[in-house]
């Protein structure tokens, strides 16, 4: 489930959040990075969200898939936010913390 196509780069690391690089705004030069969760899902494939934009969560069969998935839902938020002469809002800040096993 995703708005429209767009092309970017993907950096792909394991065991982190995917990193999704893709212009803001066709006029502009400038390019956001977002990281992106991929949750297995019990069904098969991935549920995806994007913490940094609230709401913008979609799907994909295969991790690539939900890679694309995730590209079109965070360009048409972001088509969303020009349209409506919303700014883009501040990341939240990712951080890990590590517990110990019970």
């Amino acid at each position: 489930m995703a708005y429209c196509t767009l092309t970017g780069k993907c950096r792909v690391g394991l065991n982190q959040p995917e990193r999704i690089i893709i212009p803001r705004l066709k006029m502009s030069a400038k390019s956001h990075e977002f990281e992106v969760v991929l949750q297995p899902a019990a069904e098969g494939g991935f549920s995806v969200s994007v913490p940094a934009l609230p709401g913008c969560h979609t799907q994909g069969e295969t991790r690539e898939e939900a890679l694309a998935t995730a590209k079109d839902a965070i360009d048409g938020y972001l088509e969303v936010l020009a349209d409506e002469g919303r700014p883009l809002l501040r990341p939240a800040l990712i951080g890990r913390v590590i517990v110990a096993a019970a």
